[in-house]
């Protein structure tokens, strides 16, 4: 707020919606696979954490999202370890801890989890597993 000569201003920053790459992130997204690949590897292991997903806000500067069937699950940015992570982390419905760890993620820096493509992976038995096509995460109109 700016006061010049008892005229009141109000001076928004970033009013009306979220600044930079953030801000192109779509508002929905689906975590799929393709059809050859549906039960097997990441798909096989995890079915749950695939479906609808909406965006919930901003968590460690990129948005998060939270499944629209099953709010424990989230699709959010890890800033500690630079991965988009897929987990269970945080209470039903609220956003995951900063720095929670999951089952699914990649290590690509894309500014929204929907551009990485088939950059997944994912824990078996302890052993990390390149998903393939069995997991991706689609921007859903």
């Amino acid at each position: 707020m700016v006061i010049f000569g008892g005229l009141v201003l109000f001076i928004l920053v970033g009013w009306g919606g979220q600044q930079g790459e953030a801000a192109d992130c779509p508002y929905r997204v689906k975590a799929g696979f393709t059809e050859s690949t549906r039960d097997t590897l990441a798909h096989d292991e995890y079915p749950y954490l695939y479906g609808f997903y909406t965006r919930s806000g901003l968590l460690n500067g990129k948005p998060w999202y939270i499944n629209e069937e099953n709010d424990d699950y989230k699709i959010y940015w890890n800033s500690d370890k630079t991965q988009w992570i897929v987990t269970p982390g945080g209470s039903p419905g609220v956003a995951p801890g900063r720095n929670d760890g999951g089952w699914v993620f990649t290590y690509e820096n894309d500014a929204c989890p929907h551009t990485v493509r088939y950059d997944w992976k994912y824990f078996s038995n302890n052993a990390l597993i390149d998903a393939e096509k069995s997991f991706s995460i689609y921007e859903y109109k």
